[in-house]
């Protein structure tokens, strides 16, 4: 049975399944014990990321510096759910993260934005 679907997640993410293809949507949190608030970048100083992956079947955690690029955030979403990395298209605050060398923090991730 093929799934055609568009699911919305609680958190941080939207996966839109089409043929091969899967948009996915980030947000980043700080990586604390007790803290799920939208970390800030900046260009001085780089944060450890947590990006939340939550979809209706499965939520799973990536940690990245906010340094990485696109490119290597893509190689980790793609490893966690086991897609391949062309199926994988990645958004945040309404941007398509489509180049590849972009720093994942030229997207201005801002606190409380999801």
């Amino acid at each position: 049975m093929s799934e055609n679907n568009n699911e919305q997640m609680d958190l941080g993410i939207e996966t839109a399944s089409n043929n091969d293809i899967t948009d996915t949507a980030i947000a980043a949190v700080p990586i604390t014990s007790s803290n799920m608030e939208v970390t800030t970048t900046t260009e001085n100083s780089t944060s450890k990321l947590k990006i939340i992956i939550n979809t209706s079947r499965k939520k799973k955690n990536i940690a990245i510096d906010g340094s990485s690029t696109v490119k290597q955030l893509k190689d980790m979403v793609a490893k966690e759910f086991n897609l391949p990395i062309n199926q994988i298209c990645l958004t945040y605050s309404s941007k398509i993260l489509n180049d590849d060398d972009d720093n994942i923090n030229k997207y201005d991730i801002k606190d409380g934005v999801t």
